[in-house]
């Protein structure tokens, strides 16, 4: 078994990813409060919480919570149609359309990707709960990266 894991540790590459994260976060510096890895393509994001001196609102944008990984390669996930810059709510300070743990139904929009100055909606392809929102607010996203992970009827 992987240790910190009641999974048994068959040598998938599964199993390697998490025993990676599991070595990663033991090595991180202080302040560490949130993980994400991909195991298609390999892809390894780390967050920490704001250092003294940082602006308060990057420490204010969410509390800290506990190290996660998204490892479950069941999910479903919408995913951006062009590059541009993603939004998740219609307009600063408003409300997200929408958030982890809450629902969402084929057709509902999830948010926007401005391109060339325009404003373009994205709505989900799916109906499920939303596990999590993959891409933060204001950045820029790429042709088919996935915005948000969605665990349909049809996912464990």
């Amino acid at each position: 078994m992987a240790e910190n894991d009641n999974r048994p540790d068959d040598g998938s590459e599964m199993d390697v990813v998490r025993s990676s994260a599991i070595e990663l976060i033991r090595n991180a510096a202080p302040g560490l409060r949130r993980i994400r890895v991909r195991s298609g393509a390999a892809d390894i994001e780390l967050e920490w919480t704001a250092l003294a001196g940082e602006p308060a609102r990057a420490a204010a944008v969410q509390a800290p919570v506990a190290v996660e990984a998204v490892l479950d390669e069941g999910l479903h996930y919408v995913r951006s149609p062009i590059v541009g810059t993603f939004y998740r709510a219609p307009e600063p300070g408003a409300k997200p359309f929408v958030a982890a743990g809450g629902r969402v139904e084929k057709g509902q929009q999830i948010g926007i990707v401005e391109a060339l100055k325009m404003m373009n909606p994205i709505e989900a392809d799916c109906s499920g709960e939303v596990v999590e929102v993959l891409a933060a607010d204001g950045t820029p996203v790429e042709f088919d990266q996935r915005l948000i992970a969605v665990r349909t009827a049809d996912t464990p």
